[in-house]
């Protein structure tokens, strides 16, 4: 059926499509229509005009009925002209013979007819077909581009709502310095008062030392990118930053982020600060009893000198013991003014021995005798790059936990070594430098099970009772040691003690020799120089002159700031050097020895102090101060500096 029964909203449209397409009816049509034009040519003859009206039902079912319907109508269209014609022209009863050629002639160009236009049919539903495919895909893909734009506008909105309203700043530069893009937060992070106005200024302007920009630029080449990059930086008013960068560079362009953490720097330097003074009050105990040990030497030595003066042995072991005992207390003072000193980071080429064997010489005087303290220094050590100052901490920290993990006494062994490739390989794949030291703190104590063990770090972290330590400790160490591109690796067992294992990185063979520090066994050479010395404490100001005399020095002396300073503008031609302390009644030596320079640009100058601050040092010994001499110094450590200053 044409129509089904049971729709009864047809659309017209839709039943007329349907209709054409029937192949039924096309044939049908397609029949009556070649009866009609037979018909008409039985009546009229045998027309030209009329027989190619046969081709239009061939081409109609061709069309609507493809193949079956052309070649139906083909034979159908020619018996049509054939039964027509024939009647015509019969003669007799006769058909002559060119009727049946010519219905022949014409079917078979009926048939080809149909079969060209069967084929042209197909080829244009073909083309229908591949044009409807391929519209089909061209929308499947213009639905995913618009997709595809929606979804990375979407991305780049949200992209730039994070850049925008990042906490970090976010940048873009190239290696020359050209900014190309910052964020609010690194706008307001250097203190401008816009993104132009920023962008306008180069990044060069915000190194404070140009070194800094080198080192990052040349990290950034080497390896492609960077990670947390410390910089010091200076904002649009001259205020430091402390920073930390990752950045990648891609064709001379630098795209990354920075941190401010100079809030998070203070804070962590107050907190060593806070630990190293809890560390010093962990050993003032062991400190004042090696102090009075070492008075109770002097004061008994000396009472036996006085009562025993015309006996030149007593006298001259007296004498020995009391100036041992001395020196033991000086190297004392300065292990603990070195250790507990408030300074800024000072990297400088030094031996792990050396540092080892003071932090073991200090611990030996402080630490209870219950406790042995073993050192096993190894031989050939490179020398490392290190703030002297903060490996003391680091080591003392490490032996105060030893310490307090052997209540009851045992052993604690300090020791060196070099760290082999295979060991950094296996602990530490990442490792960057070539070569490293190691110092390992070994103690006997309980040791700590693996959940305290991988806790140890943590800041505040403590499994000491409440009031006996703040968890700070290692939490230090770890960072010194973070801070010096290092690492630390703890091995305990409970029962049997740990060992914790510090690994820094060394300077390759030529890059510094060993420090040494020279010995005399010779008087040294006299002098016949003037030399003004500066001194508020007579007994030391008698004991230096008469030093210094006695080699044949002429000597003059002074003892406050503002004198010093009119004797030598009265006499500064015929002094050839100055020895002056820095705590000074109404001048101190530093202020001195700037207004002798107004004098004379030329002054040998020499600074003594029991204790110089170290920005206080950096500042004179650039003026053109020869020496910094320590407090309590020998007679000749005072005549080796003399000697120096006069022949520079």
């Amino acid at each position: 059926m044409l129509i089904r029964r049971n729709n009864t909203n047809v659309n017209f449209k839709d039943f007329t499509r349907s209709l054409l397409q029937s192949p039924t009816l096309v044939v049908l049509t397609a029949i009556a229509g070649a009866t009609t034009l037979g018909v008409l040519d039985y009546i009229t003859g045998p027309k030209i005009g009329v027989t190619v009206f046969y081709l239009i039902p061939v081409m109609f079912a061709t069309w609507y009925a493809r193949w079956f319907g052309g070649i139906t109508l083909s034979l159908i269209s020619g018996l049509a002209w054939f039964t027509a014609n024939a009647l015509t022209q019969m003669e007799e009863g006769v058909i002559p013979g060119y009727i049946f050629w010519n219905a022949g002639m014409r079917t078979v160009m009926y048939f080809v007819v149909a079969v060209l236009l069967f084929k042209f049919k197909n080829l244009k539903d073909d083309l229908e077909r591949i044009i409807i495919e391929r519209t089909a895909i061209l929308r499947e893909e213009l639905a995913r581009e618009l997709a595809l734009e929606k979804a990375l506008s979407a991305s780049e909105k949200v992209y730039k709502d994070l850049v925008e309203n990042a906490a970090v700043g976010v940048f873009k530069s190239n290696v020359w310095g050209e900014l190309l893009y910052v964020n609010p937060a690194m706008v307001q992070m250097f203190e401008f008062d816009s993104q132009e106005e920023m962008l306008t200024r180069s990044a060069l302007m915000h190194y404070e030392n140009v070194a800094d920009r080198e080192r990052f630029l040349e990290e950034l080449k080497r390896y492609g990118k960077v990670t947390n990059f410390e910089l010091q930086l200076l904002t649009k008013h001259h205020h430091e930053r402390t920073v930390l960068v990752s950045a990648s560079l891609d064709n001379n362009i630098i795209s990354g982020m920075l941190r401010d953490v100079t809030t998070q720097k203070a804070l962590e330097k107050h907190l060593t600060e806070i630990q190293r003074w809890e560390s010093l009050g962990t050993l003032a105990g062991g400190i004042a009893h090696d102090f009075n040990n070492i008075l109770g030497i002097i004061l008994g030595h000396a009472a036996t000198v006085q009562r025993f003066i015309h006996d030149p042995h007593r006298v001259k072991r007296g004498m020995e013991a009391i100036i041992s005992a001395s020196q033991r207390g000086s190297g004392l003072v300065r292990q603990l003014l070195t250790f507990a000193r408030k300074a800024e980071v000072q990297l400088e080429t030094a031996h792990l021995n050396t540092i080892v064997a003071d932090v073991a010489r200090l611990l030996s005087e402080t630490f209870p005798k219950t406790i042995t303290i073993q050192t096993k220094l190894g031989g050939g050590l490179p020398l490392i790059t290190a703030d002297v100052n903060q490996m003391h901490q680091v080591l003392i920290n490490l032996c105060v936990n030893a310490r307090d993990a052997m209540p009851n006494g045992g052993r604690l062994t300090l020791a060196t070594r070099i760290a082999t490739a295979e060991e950094m390989d296996a602990k530490f794949p990442g490792a960057l430098s070539q070569h490293y030291v190691v110092a390992e703190v070994h103690d006997t104590g309980t040791g700590m099970s693996e959940e305290v063990r991988r806790r140890v770090f943590e800041p505040f972290f403590t499994t000491k009772e409440r009031g006996k330590g703040t968890g700070l400790g290692l939490a230090v160490v770890y960072g010194i040691v973070e801070g010096h591109a290092g690492y630390i690796d703890v091995v305990s067992t409970p029962g049997e003690g740990s060992t914790f294992t510090v690994y820094l990185p060394a300077k390759a063979k030529g890059e510094g020799t060993q420090p040494t520090r020279a010995e005399f066994s010779e008087a040294l050479a006299s002098g016949t120089k003037t030399i003004l010395i500066v001194e508020d404490e007579a007994p030391l100001l008698e004991l230096a002159q008469a030093v210094l005399e006695t080699h044949g020095y002429t000597v003059i002396t002074s003892t406050d700031g503002e004198h010093t300073v009119a004797t030598y503008r009265e006499r500064w031609q015929t002094i050839d050097l100055v020895i002056s302390d820095l705590g000074l009644p109404k001048l101190n030596g530093i202020d001195v020895f700037q207004q002798l320079l107004e004098i004379n640009p030329q002054v040998r100058f020499i600074l003594t102090s029991g204790y110089i601050d170290p920005e206080q040092k950096a500042q004179v010994l650039p003026l053109g101060a020869k020496h910094v001499l320590q407090k309590p110094y020998t007679p000749n450590d005072l005549q080796l500096k003399v000697r120096t200053a006069l022949d520079a």
